[in-house]
């Protein structure tokens, strides 16, 4: 990843921060789970990940939500989407 594109990712994710308007997708009890920041129950649960990565993009789409963190099953953050839908992959490597 480009450092401009780091930046970018970067300031994105503090302006969804600040809005609250982050949803991430976890595996949690052997099921896809979308929950979104500031919110106490899951948007929806989904027993394979193709469906709750088809249900994150809708929210998306529809303005409901601004970024879209997916979690590996190990927490670990897998991509990011943002709202204008170009993928952008995050590594914790440098």
């Amino acid at each position: 990843m480009e450092a401009s594109e780091k930046q970018y990712l970067a300031e994105r994710l503090k302006e969804a921060g600040m809005s609250g308007e982050k949803a991430h997708v976890i595996s949690s009890r052997g099921r896809w789970v979308i929950v979104r920041e500031g919110l106490k129950k899951a948007i929806g649960s989904f027993k394979q990940e193709s469906e709750a990565a088809e249900k994150a993009k809708s929210l998306l789409d529809n303005g409901i939500t601004q970024i879209v963190i997916f979690h590996n099953r190990d927490g670990s953050v897998a991509r990011i989407l943002h709202s204008k839908n170009a993928e952008v992959h995050y590594s914790t490597a440098g």
